[in-house]
């Protein structure tokens, strides 16, 4: 190569570094500039959680009459539609203020609210009632997602529905049969209401979000195998997906809660309270996670490791640790709850809908039948087989308390950005503006509705206030009807430091 050669290539060689650095440097400069937005736009979320917080306090102090009547949820739902409506007056959109990946729900927001459900669970009413919790739960769940589905389908048919796919709409029905009784359990509990009606209620909802979740991820998989083709072999092929997913998703959960009780039983961690709390909290988020590496249900999981280890691992704990624990997991489920909650409120003003008021109607209609065909069929045959009897103002309690929440709409989100080219995109709109709007009706009416409902059915026999513990009262309490007794096998194998 000639001197000519190389000085011209040196030159360029410099002039594109040159640029590179330019560029660098500008990069650099947009870089601290989108970090300032985005730290701008964390305190104004973590703010209005601030705010959802102290309201909720405010709300639970409350000495009127009127505000036991209003469900928590709803407190924080208003105060995202109030902030919603200041973005929209001041040409900011939801985007610009924080992005909602339902992954990132799934990843992130859902494991603390299941985990906590399954490790604050009374085990000795869930075990006693278990058959009855699993009839309503599993085959429950059932019947209302084929109820919606079909239905959904042959409404559409007809034209007084939005149409749909039959896979679209047993999709749609599986989305939107995870009920979350929240609001509905908490009136419950400050009525002090039948034990058994609450264990009935809070055991079936915990277990039919994993069932829903489960079916949901299913018809999913149908997009992508068959093409939304429903031949006889998918069918099978579904049915023997969804029993494996839940057989070994429980069972990944329970050895790994078993592991942590014989690692915290053969250990000294109690005399380390914080490498104690760490390795806790490590156990209790690993089979989630493990489980979705395994292309299995996290949500089972961790709810089968929740349970587990509320039975075992927790007797193995200091009582410092315990204390922490409890708190820990009850404070991240409502930080959860809560965000999830007030992010609804904020996209009913700022998302751009897609409103079909006859797909609405059909769609409440639908979930009260399938709710209806759920809980009384269901009801008198277990009062026929069992001596525990749910009487007929306990069922219309539990038909009324069927509320849809967080874990549906967050479904809907995940529907609408996965990449499925079988499904248009002003259908995924249709159903995720149906599903926020199904969500709040049900919050607002049906939460809203549950106190004087109560007091207008129930004539309470005044149990006292230690027996109506059954969703509350932290890991560990109660003994439980189905499971061994935890002091004769994994836990309490010494007496702990406090």
């Amino acid at each position: 190569m000639s001197a000519s050669m190389r000085t011209l290539t040196i030159l360029l060689y410099l002039g594109l570094e040159l640029v590179s650095v330019q560029g660098k440097e500008k990069t650099a400069d947009e870089q601290s500039l989108e970090e300032k937005a985005h730290s701008w736009n964390l305190v104004v979320v973590i703010t209005l959680l601030g705010i959802c917080i102290f309201f909720t306090y405010l709300h639970s102090n409350s000495n009127l009459r009127w505000m036991k009547y209003l469900p928590e949820s709803v407190v924080t739902i208003l105060l995202g539609i109030m902030a919603g409506l200041v973005l929209t007056l001041s040409g900011q959109t939801l985007g610009n203020l924080v992005s909602f990946d339902p992954q990132s729900f799934f990843i992130y927001m859902l494991p603390p609210i299941i985990f906590e459900g399954g490790y604050s669970l009374h085990k000795g009413n869930f075990f006693l009632n278990i058959g009855s919790i699993l009839m309503f739960a599993v085959v429950g769940t059932f019947i209302s997602v084929f109820t919606v589905g079909f239905g959904a389908y042959f409404l559409g048919r007809i034209g007084l529905s939005y149409p749909l796919t039959l896979l679209d709409s047993l999709t749609y029905g599986a989305l939107i049969s995870s009920t979350d009784p929240v609001a509905t359990l908490a009136i419950f509990h400050a009525l002090d209401v039948n034990p058994t009606l609450y264990m009935l209620v809070f055991g079936e909802s915990m277990l039919n979000d994993a069932v829903a979740v489960v079916m949901y991820r299913t018809f999913m998989s149908f997009y992508s195998t068959t093409g939304g083709a429903h031949t006889e072999a998918a069918w099978h092929a579904a049915v023997t997906q969804f029993l494996s997913v839940s057989i070994f998703s429980g069972m990944v959960g329970v050895l790994v809660a078993l592991f942590s009780a014989l690692v915290f039983k053969l250990t000294r961690l109690y005399e380390h309270p914080p490498l104690e709390s760490g390795l806790l909290f490590i156990f209790a988020y690993l089979p989630y996670l493990l489980a979705e590496a395994l292309d299995l249900s996290g949500i089972m999981a961790i709810l089968a490791c929740g349970v587990v280890m509320s039975h075992y691992t927790h007797f193995n704990l200091s009582h410092a640790t315990q204390m922490t624990a409890q708190q820990t997991f009850r404070t991240f489920a409502f930080m959860a709850e809560t965000v999830i909650f007030a992010y609804m409120g904020l996209s009913l003003p700022t998302m751009q809908h897609t409103y079909h008021p006859g797909f609405i109607v059909a769609s409440v209609v639908l979930i009260l039948a399938g709710r209806a065909a759920n809980v009384f069929p269901l009801s008198h045959l277990l009062n026929r087989r069992f001596a525990m009897r749910i009487s007929l103002k306990e069922q219309v309690i539990m038909w009324f308390s069927g509320l849809r929440g967080a874990i549906s709409f967050s479904l809907a989100l995940n529907m609408q950005s996965h990449t499925l080219t079988a499904v248009a995109p002003e259908t995924k709109s249709v159903l995720v503006t149906t599903t926020l709007v199904v969500v709040l009706l049900t919050v607002f009416v049906f939460g809203g509705g549950t106190a004087p409902l109560l007091e207008l059915l129930l004539v309470r026999d005044a149990p006292g206030p230690g027996n109506n513990n059954a969703g509350g009262g932290g890991g560990g309490g109660g003994g439980g009807g189905g499971l061994p007794e935890a002091e004769d096998l994994l836990s309490q194998p010494r007496a702990l430091p406090p």
